[in-house]
């Protein structure tokens, strides 16, 4: 495997396991490279929360600020698409899907996480 490096300030990551899953994290900025599938859960249970439909209409959640933000793949170089996931924004590769999570930001999606699964009932009445 080749090395990969931080698309935030460019430091070489740092293979970490974390939840049964080897990611490479960032030991400048903290942040965080899923590949496709390493955080299946959590996405699963994010989906599930935003494909209730409660007929309003949606607001645009991502910051032109980071529509702007230029990051590259740590995988495979390419441009990675600003993507709102239960209230925080990641970068997702189209290409090999794997997810980039500036610093904090694994926590607030962990934090959706659990309150989906504490709620999980009432989404899936909404979602019906």
């Amino acid at each position: 495997m080749s090395k990969r490096y931080c698309p935030t300030d460019g430091t070489e990551l740092t293979a970490r396991q974390m939840a049964g899953e080897t990611v490479d994290q960032c030991d400048v900025c903290s942040g965080i490279f899923f590949d496709d599938k390493e955080l299946e859960r959590t996405m699963e249970l994010v989906s599930l929360f935003e494909n209730v439909s409660l007929d309003e209409e949606d607001i645009p959640s991502v910051p032109c600020a980071e529509i702007k933000r230029a990051v590259s793949c740590p995988a495979d170089g390419s441009a990675m698409q600003p993507t709102e996931l239960g209230g925080t924004i990641v970068d997702v590769c189209p290409t090999c899907g794997g997810y980039w999570l500036d610093g904090g930001e694994l926590t607030a999606l962990r934090l959706v996480q659990a309150n989906i699964e504490e709620n999980l009932n009432l989404y899936m009445r909404l979602g019906s």
